[in-house]
């Protein structure tokens, strides 16, 4: 989705010079929530995630959910559409 990948770009062109479907995807099944990417704490804190990066994470907070909601038209779109949750 060339809208996400301008948004990941704009973020970090270093860690994200070529985002593509398969940076969220899991190329092959395309199935959501990819277990390909990092799980997130099931309570929606996101203390380790803050604690790691919070630019990151408040970029996914605060960037990527809201656009995907618009663009998907999935006003109930949250982190877990996408990521796992992580075992306790």
């Amino acid at each position: 989705m060339a809208a996400m990948a301008e948004e990941f770009r704009a973020f970090d062109q270093a860690l994200f010079p070529a985002p593509s479907c398969t940076t969220c995807h899991d190329e092959g099944s395309w199935q959501m929530p990819n277990p390909k990417l990092p799980p997130l704490d099931p309570d929606g804190r996101f203390d380790v995630e803050m604690r790691h990066s919070p630019e990151f994470t408040m970029f996914m907070v605060k960037r990527v959910q809201p656009r995907m909601r618009e663009l998907l038209e999935e006003p109930g779109l949250d982190c877990f559409t996408c990521h796992t949750r992580r075992e306790r």
